[in-house]
C-alpha cells in the first residue's frame, strides 16, 4: 500500500482501523474469547499491511479502555509492550534518520508552521469540520454528548451495581479518549513547542493525519450516548426519558444527513483536488501544470532508462517517474540514511558545498551503467510547502550555485525550457560532466 502513496495508504488503514478497535473492544470484554483474538490478529495484519503507522492511532483509542477495564497484571504488561515498542521506533529512528536533535525536542519540526489559529483548531475538533448548520449542530450534540459521558453514572444510577461500574468505567475510557484525541489534533494544528512535537511526532507533525480521527471520535461519542440514553429509557419507562433519546436519535441522525448533502468545506475541498490535480493551473509553479508535464515528457526522450535525473522533487520534477519511467533519484520527502535517502543527504550536502571536485565524487558513481542529469525545474509548489524537509532540497533550486556549477563546467546545458518558464526564470536540463 505505500508503493501507493504514503497518504492513500493511510486513508486506507483509517478506513479499515473501526473494524480493528471493534475486535480489540469486544476482546477487552472476553480476553479468552479465542474467535475475537482471532479477529484481532487478523485486523492488525491487515491495518498494518495498510500502512504500519497506524498502529500509534489505534494505541490512542484503545489505551484508556484498556487503563478501566484490565487488572493491574494486563496493564503493566501493555506499558511493557509500549515500552519495548518505543524503545524499537527509537532505535530505528536514530539509525536511519541521522540528527543531532533527538533530545531537544523544542527543535523537532523546525519548519513546522501551524496551519490553523487556536480558536480555529478547537472550532474544526467540535464540528468535526462540518461547516455551516450542520456544523453548528454537530457542535451541539457534541457538547451535549460529552455532558452525557459526564453524568451517566448519575444517569443509571438505578441500573445494576455490575451495570452501573462497567458505565463509570467506561465514561471513564471515553473522557480521557475525547481530552486525548483533541490534544493531539489542537497540537498538530495550531501549537508550536516541545510539548506539542512530542505529542503529534508519530503522526509526522501536521494535522493532515489526526484529523482523520475526529470522525471515529465522534462516532464512538455518539454510539455510547445513545446506547447510555436508551438504557436509561429502558430501566426507568419516564416519559421524558423516551423524549431525551428519541430526540438525540433524531439528531445524530440528520447530522449524518445534512454532513452529507450540505457541507460546504467538502466541496471546497474537491474544488482544492481538482485544481492541484489539473494541468491547467493558474499558478505556473504549482506542482503540475501543462507547461511542467511537456518538460519532463521531453526529459523522459533525451535520457536513457540507465540514466539517473536529480532535481528538486517538490517543484514537481517528482512526477517524471510516475509519467514516464524516469529515473528521478529523489522523489522522497525524508532524509533518510539508507539506500537512496543516504545518496540524497550526501548529493545534497555536496551540491550545496559549492565544490565542483566533492560534486563530482559524490554524483558521478550514482549510475553504473548511464550518466547522471540535473532538472532545474524552479521553486517549490506552494501546495507542497506542508512538508517538514522541504528546506533540504533548496539548494536544487538555488540559481546563484546552479550557475557557479555551469561557469566551472560541472553542469552542461543540454536542453533549455526556458520558454516554458514563467517570466524571469530558467528552466534548463543539465549533463553533469563525469565522463
Amino acid at each position: 500500500m505505500l508503493n501507493a502513496g504514503p497518504l492513500i495508504a493511510f486513508g486506507m488503514a483509517t478506513s479499515i482501523l473501526p473494524l480493528w478497535l471493534y475486535v480489540s473492544l469486544r476482546l477487552l470484554d472476553n480476553l479468552r474469547s479465542m474467535r475475537f483474538i482471532i479477529a484481532n490478529l487478523v485486523m492488525m495484519a491487515v491495518c498494518l499491511f495498510a500502512h504500519p503507522r497506524i498502529a500509534f492511532t489505534w494505541l490512542l483509542f484503545i489505551v484508556p479502555f484498556i487503563v478501566v477495564k484490565l487488572s493491574l497484571k494486563y496493564i503493566l504488561g501493555m506499558l511493557g509492550v509500549c515500552a519495548a515498542g518505543a524503545v524499537a521506533l527509537f532505535a530505528y529512528m536514530t539509525t536511519h534518520y541521522q540528527s543531532s536533535r533527538y533530545f531537544n525536542p523544542s527543535s523537532w519540526f523546525h519548519t513546522f508552521v501551524p496551519t490553523r489559529t487556536l480558536p480555529a483548531s478547537i472550532g474544526v475538533l467540535v464540528t468535526d469540520n462540518i461547516a455551516g448548520p450542520a456544523g453548528i449542530l454537530v457542535a451541539m450534540v457534541a457538547i451535549g454528548a460529552v455532558g452525557i459521558v459526564i453524568i451517566a453514572p448519575w444517569y443509571l444510577r438505578h441500573a445494576t451495581k455490575s451495570v452501573n461500574n462497567s458505565v463509570r468505567r467506561e465514561s471513564v475510557a471515553i473522557g480521557i479518549l475525547v481530552i486525548a484525541v483533541s490534544t493531539v489534533y489542537v497540537c498538530s494544528a495550531a501549537v508550536t513547542g516541545w510539548f506539542a512535537n512530542i505529542v503529534t511526532a508519530v503522526w509526522y507533525r501536521g494535522e493532515t493525519r489526526p484529523i482523520t480521527m475526529l470522525p471515529l471520535l465522534f462516532i464512538i461519542l455518539f454510539s455510547y450516548t445513545l446506547s447510555v440514553l436508551w438504557y436509561g429509557a429502558t430501566i426507568e419507562r419516564l416519559a421524558w426519558r423516551q423524549v431525551v433519546c428519541g430526540i438525540a436519535v433524531f439528531m445524530i441522525c440528520s447530522i449524518c444527513l445534512v454532513g452529507q448533502v450540505a457541507n460546504p468545506l467538502r466541496t471546497d475541498l474537491r474544488n482544492t483536488l481538482i485544481d492541484n490535480t489539473s494541468l491547467h493551473n493558474d499558478n505556473p509553479h504549482e506542482q503540475m501544470t501543462t507547461q511542467k508535464y511537456r518538460v519532463l515528457a521531453d526529459v523522459a526522450q533525451r535520457v536513457d532508462t540507465d540514466d539517473v535525473v536529480i532535481a528538486d522533487p517538490l517543484n514537481g520534477s517528482m512526477y517524471g517517474t510516475a509519467a514516464f519511467g524516469t529515473d528521478m533519484l529523489y522523489p522522497i520527502y525524508n532524509p533518510k540514511a539508507e539506500k537512496n535517502g543516504a545518496i540524497f543527504g550526501q548529493v545534497e550536502r555536496a551540491f550545496a558545498s559549492g565544490d565542483p571536485q566533492q560534486v563530482e565524487q559524490t554524483v558521478c558513481p550514482i549510475s553504473q551503467q548511464g550518466e547522471e542529469y540535473f532538472l532545474d525545474m524552479g521553486q517549490q509548489a506552494p501546495s507542497l510547502q506542508m512538508f517538514t524537509f522541504k528546506e533540504q532540497y533548496d539548494p536544487f533550486h538555488d540559481e546563484q550555485i546552479i550557475n557557479s556549477y555551469v561557469d566551472k563546467g560541472v553542469l552542461q546545458p543540454v536542453q533549455d525550457y526556458s520558454h516554458l518558464a514563467p517570466r524571469g526564470e530558467q528552466w534548463k536540463l543539465y549533463r553533469f560532466s563525469c565522463r
